[in-house]
């Protein structure tokens, strides 16, 4: 379905922003995800189309957790606020 209309948004993927107060242990949050993964299987699936005749889901047996890290601490609000904005619509595409 996701390829059904690739001019519109893909209803199937769901992006969720979180926001912290104080500070975080991201080593350890990090961790946290690669066990979710690691514990979830379906939080591994995928489908497969690509020369094939009709499409596959596909679970791998570990996957690792898409991870990158931005520090914006630096940055005025504005400046902040336009950043945060340029990398989740970036990380849409």
């Amino acid at each position: 379905h996701g390829l059904f209309d690739e001019r519109g948004d893909d209803v199937y993927t769901v992006q969720t922003v979180l926001d912290f107060d104080g500070a975080l242990d991201i080593p350890a949050f990090r961790a946290a995800g690669q066990a979710l993964l690691a514990r979830h299987a379906n939080l591994r699936a995928g489908f497969r189309h690509e020369g094939l005749s009709r499409p596959v889901q596909v679970i791998p047996a570990d996957a690792d957790v898409p991870w990158r890290e931005l520090d914006l601490s630096g940055l005025g609000e504005p400046e902040r606020e336009a950043e945060t904005e340029r990398f989740l619509a970036e990380e849409r595409r």
